[in-house]
């Protein structure tokens, strides 16, 4: 299947799927992440955000398409709007997600290669992807509770790790494009 070829039934599904699992996995994360994290004053979102952001890989990993990240944070972002799951940051909640989506869609732009190569673009997307939802939290909250470097670092690396399990994931998976391909 050509990274081209239009979008099928399937990639929605598919996309949607991983968008819902996205919104669903925030919910499960926060009350631990307060719990490990609480005393430490780092926001959960630093620590735990590589986990969200693993969805956005996938989507883009698995349909093998551009603008599949983008289309699942767009998602995930609305159905936050619309269900109210964001009132802090009200409609700016939409950069919030998308800028994410965005970056996880220009890292898998890096032309495919070797097996490593699709390993290192699902890290750097999730890498990516977080320090960008970190900042834009920072920027738009106004309210920082540690320095930003030190809550980037620490959302770097969760990315990272994110990558890396988004990686073992998407190898799992029968569906998708070719290793070439994606």
């Amino acid at each position: 299947m050509s990274p081209r070829e239009g979008y099928t039934l399937r990639d929605f599904l598919i996309i949607s799927l991983l968008a819902a699992l996205g919104l669903a996995t925030k919910p499960l994360l926060n009350p631990l992440s307060r719990f490990l994290l609480g005393t430490l004053s780092i926001p959960g979102g630093v620590f735990f955000g590589g986990l969200y952001m693993i969805w956005l890989a996938l989507a883009r990993g698995i349909v093998g398409k551009a603008g599949s990240a983008t289309f699942t944070a767009f998602i995930q972002g609305g159905t936050a709007l619309i269900l109210g799951l964001v009132p802090i940051h009200g409609i700016l909640s939409m950069l919030i997600f998308l800028l994410p989506g965005v970056s996880v869609d220009l890292v898998f732009m890096i032309p495919a290669g070797a097996k490593r190569t699709r390993l290192c673009r699902f890290v750097l997307a999730c890498t990516v992807a977080n320090v960008i939802g970190i900042t834009m939290v920072a920027l738009v909250g106004g309210i920082v509770q540690r320095p930003l470097i030190l809550l980037i670092i620490i959302g770097a690396l969760s990315g990272g790790l994110g990558g890396l399990v988004g990686y073992m994931i998407s190898e799992r998976i029968p569906y998708g494009p070719t290793q070439s391909s994606s």
